[in-house]
């Protein structure tokens, strides 16, 4: 782990609208921010609330994580179908037995914290009905801490794995079935340059 005083360097180091940014990722943006980023959507969309527009968020989010301490350690991202969504559920099965190399096409939400991870896999029983989800382990090299900033409701070691970093798929191996019609996977990546 990193002094504190790295962390601290971060945030000093940020404008205004910069630190509006990362909020917004913390907050209800964090979507809207990625399908901007995959497909140029939503960016003209005004939010008043924020007086700003999706890819005015996403540049300035994107130039507050150049300025951020970069994570080279093991974080975790739950990944699931989300109400039987097709596109999603290949966009997984891609990453369990598609290319072993692969890039991600926006940013993407970890955690330094394993429990944080796996509770987006939406496993539990009294979580929303999913059919598909994977546990990635990731050994990140270029992640960027968003610490000193957390979400509202708690510190979810929140490291954002960076739009365009490339990862190797080393193991994905089917678990249990937590729940019935709940495929669920572990797998392993890890960054390379």
């Amino acid at each position: 782990m990193h002094s504190e005083s790295k962390f601290i360097t971060f945030e000093s180091s940020l404008n205004k609208d910069e630190i509006k940014a990362i909020r917004a990722w913390l907050g209800v943006w964090y979507e809207s921010i990625c399908n901007y980023q995959r497909m140029g959507e939503v960016g003209n969309t005004y939010i008043d609330n924020l007086r700003c527009t999706v890819a005015e968020i996403e540049n300035n989010f994107s130039a507050a994580l150049s300025k951020a301490v970069s994570c080279q350690c093991t974080v975790y991202r739950g990944i699931s179908d989300r109400f039987l969504c097709p596109n999603r559920q290949k966009y997984i099965r891609q990453l369990l037995h598609g290319s072993e190399i692969f890039l991600l096409d926006s940013h993407a939400s970890a955690s330094i914290f394993r429990e944080i991870g796996e509770s987006f896999t939406y496993t539990a029983p009294d979580d929303d009905e999913r059919t598909l989800s994977v546990l990635l382990e990731v050994s990140s090299i270029t992640g960027k801490y968003l610490k000193p900033f957390q979400h509202a409701a708690r510190d979810e070691g929140e490291v954002v794995l960076l739009r365009g970093s490339k990862y190797r798929r080393i193991s994905a191996e089917r678990q249990m079935d937590p729940k019935d019609n709940l495929e669920y996977w572990i797998m392993q990546v890890e960054e390379i340059i």
